[in-house]
């Protein structure tokens, strides 16, 4: 096919700008570049541009104010022309606003990275072509073609129906594939059913697991001596599979990626290369795009898979046409396991989880149910333990405010610019847009180290000491009198920067709205700051202490507000699976600069606070006193599934970035997330594990696990009493156990430390990965 052969560049960044324009048209394109808005609106309605390139934050002043023009643009080119396919590109990393853009009629976007010039080609023209085929395609046929699907794949949920549309829409380009999806979920059932709908449908269908794959892919491309090995030949005409492509070995990536190019490889022995004629497809349960951001699976290779992806919804997200249920039954019949399920046996079975297997998950309890029914229909009694939902004992139940109420949802994105601009979002979907300078400037650290010095209490003997100028500036700040830190500096830096916040009249009006709604809803108010990596400084303030001159936002009207820090970055993580049996939590103790009398008081408290909750058999906890690094890998390898990880320990920065310490060594972020990243929920009682650090966001522990893809992290962003941190996390699990969302836990607890330690109401910070928007709910009650 014929190259696209025009593409409208406009970046208002002319470096940005030329260096588009110049790898564009190396790649053969004939490229226009202009960095004015008006003039790019002009040129688009005299020229038809097959694509064009679109920075979503071309800078728009309208009625005084500072807007971003991609959008209106954007409106403007489709408006004119329908088929003009438009690539959002945008800054910092931000899909949401990708995804604004989308809405609107763009069909793909790109981040503007250090890379991205290298990516365009394959990232923008070359997915734009992929559309103008599948769409040639598809016009090419009379009538739509019937898709075949076998009767071992039930799809009546919403989810798995939406999977099967995308999937009958990419089964007749011939581009390569990318399925992803958790264990157990079906991937390569549904890459059978692409097969068979497809125009390589009478070849064979041929699955490499990249596991079992040596360092010289001679499984890939075979032998000249042995006629038929090697799965490119096996799979010619056909379909070949690579099965779980992340643990393809990384030096070995870019010969994959060059043969997905090329579609030509080299039997060993051999002298000349060979064409192949096949369809790949590609399956993982990993995140890619965060494995590439570490170094560990290569970049170009991620571009290539990543323009046709398809997403396969785990068993919990197919509920709502009891597609668990049926999938239950089909499994028993084909195996003949038992004669069926009794319906209360039904309820149980599709009220699970089945978070960590999904369909092989299902597969096992009823195997082990059917041996325990002998064969005859399984009752509730003949399933494991696990199904069963834990009876709250009659002491203990109570009305729960806010697991299953409606929220109002207040979302503040941060946009780095000079002032930097909040984007502020409400949940009906409209937008308003407002400047903010950032309060103390130059004195953010001075100022956040007086925070942290209240919290010791010999303050200024013990604690963070200041120098004769930082007095004089605290004292300027009125953070400072009686040669000490104002024990009030929580309510001051807390009034100063809600004043910040509000000197934009669209800023006070976006906040005043969500609050009074949902006070006259009676419901949560759930406030959800998205910072990208560069908002360094503004991420670095304790937002959560935010106050008009009556009390603080999280602990007025409306009851039970909650604050959320996000980190804004391209990849999602799926929603935290729900549980219905007892919590499990395991408390991770290094013994490393800790005496033993220490030790021994803090696990008598530990003890003491949970005990309840362990007699109601609520919860199970388990201690890792032995806390050396490959204690802590082998438990979390080959133990029971942990809920959350509770870190009691210390915290240093070394080398520029924060680290956890255990027993034999330090583990920063990256390597604890590797070990720990499954964990739904990590709490790090380590004082400062929730700050960030002074020339990277991702410096700080807490964030770094956020980025790296951990559920929800709780940490404390200043130096927290060990009286107060264990109060904290009683009232903390209490309500988790009793059904509460994470947030309305959080919130709770924070108002018992407000009572009973009011030094340190504001230390505790909740970051949380997932997309949704939803009350992250642990337990299900």
């Amino acid at each position: 096919m014929t190259p696209i052969s025009h593409i409208l560049v406009v970046d208002d960044d002319r470096y940005d700008n030329d260096r588009y324009c110049q790898v564009l048209r190396s790649a053969g394109y004939d490229v226009l570049g202009t960095t004015d808005l008006a003039e790019a609106l002009e040129i688009s309605q005299q020229q038809r541009f097959e694509v064009v390139l679109l920075d979503m934050l071309l800078p728009l002043r309208r009625h005084g104010k500072l807007e971003f023009g991609g959008l209106e643009l954007l409106r403007h080119i489709k408006a004119h022309d329908q088929t003009t396919q438009i690539i959002a590109v945008t800054g910092y990393g931000s899909r949401e606003l990708a995804t604004e853009a989308m809405l609107y009629g763009a069909f793909d976007y790109v981040t503007k990275d250090l890379d991205t010039e290298e990516r365009l080609p394959g990232s923008a023209a070359a997915r734009a072509q992929l559309l103008r085929t599948a769409t040639a395609s598809h016009s090419e046929q009379h009538e739509p073609r019937d898709f075949t699907v076998p009767t071992n794949l039930i799809a009546d949920s919403t989810a798995m129906r939406q999977a099967l549309r995308r999937a009958q829409s990419l089964a007749m380009i011939d581009s390569p594939l990318l399925i992803n999806g958790e264990a157990g979920v079906g991937k390569e059932l549904v890459a059978s059913v692409i097969h068979l709908n497809s125009s390589y449908a009478t070849g064979p269908f041929v699955v490499a697991h990249c596991r079992g794959l040596s360092s010289t892919l001679i499984e890939l491309w075979g032998e000249q001596s042995r006629p038929g090995s090697g799965y490119c030949t096996q799979a010619e005409g056909g379909t070949l599979v690579l099965k779980n492509i992340h643990e393809l070995p990384y030096q070995q990536q870019n010969v994959v990626a060059e043969f997905l190019r090329t579609r030509m490889y080299q039997r060993n022995g051999a002298t000349s290369p060979v064409t192949c004629h096949l369809r790949i497809i590609a399956t993982t349960t990993a995140d890619l795009d965060r494995l590439v951001r570490q170094g560990r699976f290569w970049r170009g290779l991620y571009d290539m898979l990543s323009i046709a992806a398809l997403d396969i919804p785990p068993l919990r997200d197919r509920r709502d046409k009891d597609d668990i249920t049926a999938i239950a039954g089909y499994l028993l019949r084909r195996y003949g396991l038992a004669e069926g399920l009794s319906p209360a046996a039904a309820e149980l079975i599709a009220a699970y989880d089945y978070a960590r297997a999904n369909v092989k998950e299902l597969e096992e309890v009823l195997r082990e149910a059917a041996l325990q029914a002998d064969g005859a229909t399984i009752d509730p009694e003949h399933l494991p333990s696990t199904l069963h939902p834990v009876i709250l004992p009659e002491s203990m139940l109570h009305e729960v405010e806010t697991t299953l109420a409606d929220e109002i949802v207040l979302t503040v994105r941060v946009v780095p610019s000079t002032p930097t601009m909040l984007i502020w979002e409400s949940h009906t979907g409209s937008s308003s847009r407002s400047i903010i300078s950032i309060p103390f400037d130059v004195d953010l650290a001075l100022v956040l180290r007086a925070l942290d010095a209240v919290q010791w209490p010999d303050h200024p003997q013990d604690g963070p000491q200041f120098t004769l100028d930082e007095r004089a500036q605290l004292l300027h700040y009125g953070f400072w009198k009686n040669d000490r830190v104002v024990a009030e500096i929580d309510s001051l830096v807390g009034r100063a920067l809600y004043q910040a916040l509000i000197a934009d009249s669209s800023a006070r009006s976006a906040l005043d709205q969500a609050r009074n709604l949902a006070v006259d809803r009676r419901q949560p108010l759930t406030v959800i700051w998205r910072f990208p990596s560069e908002a360094i400084a503004i991420a670095a303030l304790p937002w959560e202490l935010l106050r008009d001159e009556r009390q603080p936002l999280l602990l007025g009207q409306p009851r039970n507000s909650s604050f959320v820090r996000y980190i804004d970055l391209p990849q999602s993580i799926p929603p935290t699976p729900v549980s219905n049996r007892a919590m499990r939590l395991l408390a991770v103790c290094p013994t490393l600069g800790m005496d033993a009398e220490t030790r021994k008081e803090e696990a008598q408290l530990r003890k003491q606070i949970l005990q309840p909750l362990i007699d109601s058999k609520l919860l199970v906890v388990e201690e890792l006193h032995s806390a050396r690094i490959a204690d802590l890998t082998d438990r979390l390898q080959d133990g029971a599934p942990v809920d959350i990880l509770h870190y009691y320990g210390h915290g240093a920065w070394k080398n520029g970035m924060a680290h956890l310490c255990l027993d034999d060594g330090w583990l920063n972020a990256s390597q604890f997330a590797a070990i720990a990243g499954e964990v739904p929920l990590m709490v790090l009682h380590a004082c400062r594990s929730g700050m960030v650090g002074n020339d990277d966001l991702f410096t700080g522990i807490a964030p770094m696990l956020s980025a790296e893809g951990v559920a929800a992290v709780v940490a404390m962003q200043f130096t927290i009493s060990v009286d107060a941190a264990l109060r904290f996390s009683t009232v903390l699990y209490k309500n988790l156990t009793q059904g509460e969302s994470l947030q309305a836990a959080m919130t709770k607890a924070r108002r018992a430390l407000y009572a009973e330690h009011p030094m340190s109401w504001y230390v505790p910070v909740l970051y949380i990965r997932s997309r949704d928007l939803k009350p992250v709910v642990l337990f299900k009650r």
